[in-house]
């Protein structure tokens, strides 16, 4: 699942994209940090729903790539929340 502010978003031109990578296996969670790199976005990973929250609302990512089936907080889960904690902004 991937989840995208809107557009309005502070960023500024010149910065890199914030991707937030979420994922309960720790090879998959490298392989999308590299590949972001190589894409030229600055990357920040969270292990499971409840460490992807807190770095959501933490680091406001750009763009949120996100593991629908993870143990205990699943991903449907995590974009519940955070679409209810986040209501003034759109997620898509």
């Amino acid at each position: 699942m991937v989840l995208q502010r809107s557009p309005d978003n502070n960023q500024q031109d010149n910065s890199h994209p914030l991707v937030l990578a979420v994922n309960d296996y720790a090879d998959n969670l490298e392989f999308l940090t590299c590949l972001l790199e190589t894409v030229g976005c600055d990357s920040i990973a969270a292990y499971h729903g409840r460490g992807a929250i807190e770095m959501a609302q933490q680091h406001q990512p750009d763009l949120i790539l996100l593991d629908i089936m993870m143990p205990e907080l699943d991903g449907m889960e995590v974009l519940k929340r955070l679409r209810k904690t986040h209501k003034q902004e759109r997620f898509q």
